[in-house]
């Protein structure tokens, strides 16, 4: 299914372990526009963001994913180390 953000978003957390962050970038903002409603989607971008620096865009997708789902532990747990690092 080509329509599918669960897919997407799991082939960008395989393609950021591998390294591949630009494609993880792609396939995992290919699941958020597919599936906006998903928090793991904006966690995983916010991962995503992290690891390319862009701080500030990976606090608004943290944030996103706090919103969707405010038991996402992990989520809480990555905005306050950005929020530090910022």
């Amino acid at each position: 299914n080509p329509n599918h953000a669960t897919a997407y978003s799991n082939l960008g957390s395989i393609l950021r372990d591998q390294g591949r962050v630009t494609e993880a970038l792609m396939a995992t903002r290919k699941a958020v526009e597919l599936n906006p409603n998903y928090a793991k989607s904006h966690y995983n971008l916010g991962n995503i963001l992290i690891d390319l620096g862009k701080l500030k865009d990976a606090e608004l997708s943290i944030r996103k994913a706090i919103e969707l789902d405010p038991d996402f532990a992990e989520s809480h747990l990555n905005l306050g180390t950005i929020l530090r690092d910022i």
